[in-house]
């Protein structure tokens, strides 16, 4: 179960458009209390807490079955729906939305800028500002009504710039709440500038009022740190050349351009960009986890799934139980073998950009039918290791006990082997095995990837995955994203220096090598064009999975060339030794042979079938369902392409 750690009770809102009362149930699963009213809860400061409570949960989460990975190049989806398809194919439209508007059994998106859902958020914010100044101050705790309005500001804020990132400007409605028959209920977009200074004021207002820490139970509330960590995004993200360089976007029309393109000077807004996120650092509430210990892969993936950590400034928090949980990544996305679901399946694609230790890149595994024999995963970047499991890697958890006969080790077998290589009577290998984690596995090959890869990040693989929920947070934003985005501004005002630093302390603190020697070892040259390209490839791998790359490569203006062409995955063929011997299977490189060779995924078997990403620019920004356009008597103005 998806939990805020508040120590008063936990109520979760649910309120129509068009009610004037509303009823509430704790995060916790407790009874509802359907006999508050409007009235009531103004004049009660525990029952105004509980509705803030409520928009907390709100927040569109990352801990989705269908990740935001999934409609980028990070990861391939593994049970191929028409809907993040069809996003990656180009193929929607206002009336056919697909994974933008896809919801779940709980009524939520998976898309973090579903139009209706965010609206309904902003509306309870909006009810919040119009009704707390009435509500009585509560005894013991002067300053409470003040630091909820803290929160509520930082909600909004965190509300509206998850839809201008999706959509560019949308409708502002100021601290408005509208009833379904209103007449001023249709409304058009805002200019893209207004939206970010809006955001950015709510934010600057949150911080005023927001403490700098919450601990123990107050965990995941809002702090000082979060207001300024999302500023510091919003301002980065549009500061990005997609705001400034949209010849051929088709924006030329009067009407249009104003809500997708930026009018401060670029360079003004990386300067903005650059003080926000210098004011968070010196604020000296947060670090990098110094990973540099026995083993780094572990004290890297360890801030990912422990519940405290100095890196951590916005997460949501979730209670372990017996299924029902939000955060069922680890059934999700784990392998078939330990009977789960392989969702998320990282490509080949992704894993191309992890370094090698030397700070060196892999080669010759980066077009299909490529392959190699040497063992490409030994001696990589630990953020490899944390991020992404492959063939012979060790699961932190043994198998399920109907499964321990066949891989007792608790071991990924993500290829096929040739057990004995002697021919039978149809000129084949007579023992021929598929790993019991691919899709010839005789466990629930439905589940097994098409992409030879196994998601790890965010999961605690010690988790009975077949039965339970993790317990570990999702994380909205880290101190390692406010360094990027330190050393991103930096790199665009020619500070490099600056720049230079903050990527060395996210290298270090994994034990890479600086960004000096790597870009010596590469030839490159210590220039402004070397080192964006290097910051760009910083973020795609220590942010991997963070929801961060959907939206990068937009703002950096590469979909084009990341975003178009296959899938990537592996196929791993391991062959027994000559006069060798192995029962049952388990990786062993003093008994096989192995080769990788890339493939499409899902063609390996069917050429047909093998997925792809056919990219066209319309998709630099969401199409408006159909729905809003008409409802708006024609106000809203659709984005370009659609």
């Amino acid at each position: 179960m998806r939990k805020i750690k508040f120590n008063i009770t936990h109520l979760l809102l649910s309120m129509g458009m068009g009610m004037g009362f509303f009823s509430c149930a704790d995060f916790m699963d407790t009874n509802p209390l359907d006999k508050y009213t409007a009235s009531t809860v103004w004049s009660d400061p525990d029952a105004v807490q509980a509705f803030v409570n409520g928009i907390y949960k709100n927040l569109n989460h990352g801990a989705k079955e269908k990740m935001m990975a999934s409609v980028s190049d990070e990861a391939h989806f593994n049970h191929r729906r028409s809907d993040e398809i069809d996003v990656m194919e180009s193929n929607v439209s206002p009336s056919n939305l697909q994974w933008y508007n896809r919801h779940n059994n709980d009524g939520k998106g998976d898309c973090p800028f579903r139009w209706a859902e965010v609206y309904k958020a902003i509306r309870y914010c909006n009810l919040f500002f119009q009704n707390i100044d009435q509500v009585p101050e509560k005894i013991g705790e002067p300053n409470l009504k003040n630091i909820m309005k803290g929160e509520v500001y930082f909600l909004r804020a965190y509300l509206y710039h998850q839809l201008i990132r999706g959509f560019g400007g949308v409708p502002l409605v100021g601290n408005k709440t509208f009833n379904l028959n209103d007449p001023d209920m249709t409304l058009a977009r805002d200019p893209l500038e207004d939206c970010v200074d809006a955001i950015v004021d709510d934010l600057n207002e949150a911080v005023k009022l927001l403490p700098k820490q919450q601990t123990g139970a107050n965990l995941g509330r809002a702090t000082q740190g979060a207001a300024l960590a999302i500023k510091a995004r919003v301002l980065t993200h549009f500061a990005s050349d997609l705001y400034y360089r949209t010849s051929g976007l088709g924006i030329d029309q009067p009407k249009l351009k104003p809500l997708i393109t930026m009018k401060t000077p670029q360079q003004e807004m990386w300067r903005k960009a650059q003080a926000a996120a210098l004011e968070l650092m010196q604020m000296g509430e947060y670090e990098l986890t110094d990973c540099n210990k026995d083993s780094i892969a572990h004290e890297f993936k360890k801030i990912f799934i422990q519940n405290e950590s100095k890196e951590h400034i916005f997460c949501t928090y979730f209670t372990q139980t017996k299924r029902g949980n939000d955060n069922d990544m680890p059934r999700e996305n784990g392998p078939n073998g330990y009977h789960t679901w392989g969702g998320n399946a990282p490509t080949q694609n992704l894993v191309n950009d992890f370094e090698y230790l030397d700070g060196s890149l892999p080669s010759g595994l980066d077009k299909v039918g490529n392959s190699v024999a040497a063992n490409p995963y030994k001696a990589r970047d630990p953020r490899f290791v944390a991020t992404i499991g492959h063939d012979g890697t060790r699961w932190g958890r043994l198998r399920p006990a109907d499964v321990r006969g066949i891989e007792p080790l608790g071991e990924l077998q993500m290829g096929n082997y040739i057990i004995d290589p002697s021919l039978n009577d149809k000129n084949e290998p007579s023992d021929f095995y598929n790993g019991v984690d691919t899709r010839g596995s005789a466990i629930e090959n439905w589940n097994g990837v098409y992409t030879g890869y196994i998601f790890r990040k965010f999961i605690d693989e010690t988790i009975d995955a077949q039965n339970f929920g993790q317990g570990t947070p999702w994380i909205y934003i880290r101190y390692a994203e406010i360094l990027l985005m330190y050393a991103e501004a930096s790199i665009e005002l020619g500070e490099l220096d600056k720049a230079i630093l903050e990527l060395d302390n996210i290298r270090g603190r994994v034990g890479m090598p600086s960004t000096e020697n790597t870009l010596n070892k590469r030839g490159l040259a210590m220039n402004q064009a070397s080192l964006r390209n290097f910051l760009r490839h910083e973020r795609r791998v220590e942010l991997a999975f963070e929801e961060s790359r959907y939206f990068d490569a937009r703002r950096w203006m590469i979909a084009p060339i990341v975003f178009d062409g296959p899938y990537l995955g592996i196929s791993v063929l391991g062959t027994i030794k000559t006069g060798k011997g192995s029962r049952p299977y388990s990786y062993n490189e003093n008994l096989y042979n192995y080769s990788y060779k890339v493939i499409a995924a899902g063609g390996e078997r069917d050429p047909n079938l093998a997925a792809k990403m056919v990219w066209n620019d319309k998709m630099y920004f969401a199409p408006i369902n159909r729905d809003e356009i008409n409802r708006h008597d024609g106000k809203l103005i659709q984005n370009p392409g659609f």
